[in-house]
């Protein structure tokens, strides 16, 4: 067993998302709108985004326009 801590995984608003990584709130909305943010999920009308997901898929290069 490993001595450390599991962390859920942070997840933010796209307010959030844009301040962190100095992206254009307009473009995380209009990305969202067509479900095509890494990590994102829906809560009712309200969208959260998992950090670490968002991250991975930046890396990969699925955020390309």
């Amino acid at each position: 067993m490993s001595d450390a801590i599991s962390q859920p995984d942070e997840v933010v608003t796209l307010s959030e998302l844009a301040e962190r990584r100095k992206l254009k709130l307009s473009w995380l909305y209009e990305r969202s709108r067509f479900g095509k943010l890494p990590g994102q999920r829906k809560y009712g009308r309200h969208v959260r985004v998992v950090l670490s997901e968002f991250d991975q898929g930046a890396k990969e290069g699925v955020l390309a326009a």
